[in-house]
């Protein structure tokens, strides 16, 4: 079996279930949105291997720079991520999760079973960085609240703890 007939079996099984109508482009490469979320596929005949980049969410102002450290941490063996590699985007704020699939033996129904692991996993990782991004505007509010009834209290462990309280 060429690798080119997996990659089309796969693409023609997706398309089949979706209702899309995917065709790969120069680069072997398809896109489609999901929830919102762009996802692409990107095969690579000669190592007969898939690598899927799925979009997440943006990190708001008020979880950064803490939360590029919370997601290193969470990559850690891809022990928390469904298998796959978070990344981060420092100019767009976008966080991303990535798999590499390999495609050898592989069928058009175990394509999609794994693509729909990697879809469930995003969906998780959507609401922590959800609840990430709500954790970071409480704890901020919190310190603003802090700061204006003048009971802020310094932690020199938190980046974001002034370091000094002034009262007027």
């Amino acid at each position: 079996m060429s690798a080119s007939f997996d990659i089309d079996r796969c693409i023609a099984h997706l398309n089949e279930v979706t209702g899309l109508y995917l065709a790969p482009d120069a680069d072997h490469a398809v896109s489609f949105d999901y929830r919102n979320r762009s996802v692409l596929l990107r095969f690579l005949p000669d190592d007969q291997v898939c690598i899927a980049h799925i979009q997440l969410a943006e990190l708001g102002s008020a979880a950064l720079p803490e939360a590029p450290a919370l997601l290193l941490e969470d990559n850690f063996m891809l022990s928390n991520t469904g298998g796959g590699a978070l990344s981060w985007s420092r100019e767009t704020r976008m966080v991303a999760l990535n798999f590499f699939l390999p495609l050898a033996g592989a069928d058009g129904y175990l394509f999609i079973s794994r693509l729909n692991n990697m879809l469930a996993a995003s969906d998780e990782w959507v609401e922590r960085i959800h609840e990430i991004n709500a954790r970071a505007l409480a704890d901020a509010a919190e310190r603003l609240s802090g700061l204006r009834e003048g009971t802020a209290h310094h932690d020199p462990g938190h980046p974001l703890s002034p370091m000094h309280t002034f009262r007027a």
